[in-house]
């Protein structure tokens, strides 16, 4: 079987949607229909709602960003800024990578001084102290992510069985970061985390019922 027969043979995934409206007497009185739309996930069932009529409200605090942090130019204790994450910051094992953190451009990696799992690190990205949201830039971020890859790579090639990955953000203190340096977070471990493991059972139930076996071209 090709590879094109085989996938008109799969079902491939049906998004599904509803709309419908909700009607409202306006304060004018005058009535109106709010339009509102229900999204289904083709695998889990999830849904979500696109409530239309919200961009006619006005919310505060969106037309502007917030005022930077008071400490977003004290470089002097920064652990992650260039001039001390050779002295300031861990290194991963040997077996990992023998220079003990891993670089790219613009990006440096090494592991989480507080981890969350068996394998979790640190993926710097901009040699800025402060990069305030949606000014850095697209190089600094492919440089980062590359970086990540390599890393997860090289845990496969070490662990194969930690393959639960994941690569996250909290930018700024009003995302919950504890370092101000922009920085990505990436982990990867035996065991997965509650919303992987939501995943990976709907995702396997949704191959049973609709997949058929796939066969590649040499």
């Amino acid at each position: 079987m090709t590879l094109a027969n085989n996938i008109r043979n799969t079902a491939m995934l049906t998004f599904t949607q509803e709309t419908f409206h909700s009607r409202i007497i306006l304060p004018n009185g005058e009535s109106a229909d709010r339009p509102i739309e229900i999204r289904v996930h083709p695998i889990t069932g999830r849904t979500c709602r696109i409530t239309y009529s919200r961009g006619e409200e006005r919310e505060p605090g969106t037309e502007t960003l917030p005022e930077p942090p008071p400490f977003a130019a004290d470089l002097a204790k920064c652990p992650f800024c260039a001039a001390r994450v050779a002295t300031h910051t861990p290194q991963l094992p040997i077996g990992l990578c023998r220079e003990g953190r891993m670089s790219r451009k613009t990006s440096t990696l090494f592991p989480n001084l507080f981890p969350y799992g068996r394998y979790s690190a640190v993926s710097l990205f901009d040699n800025q102290h402060f990069v305030e949201i949606g000014t850095a830039s697209q190089q600094s971020y492919t440089d980062s992510f590359l970086n990540c890859r390599d890393y997860l790579l090289q845990i496969l090639s070490h662990d194969p069985a930690a393959y639960y990955m994941a690569i996250t953000q909290n930018h700024l203190p009003s995302a919950g970061g504890s370092l101000l340096h922009p920085h990505l977070q990436v982990q990867a471990d035996r065991i997965p985390a509650n919303f992987q493991r939501f995943l990976q059972g709907h995702a396997a139930s949704y191959r049973r019922k609709y997949s058929a076996p796939v066969t590649y071209l040499s």
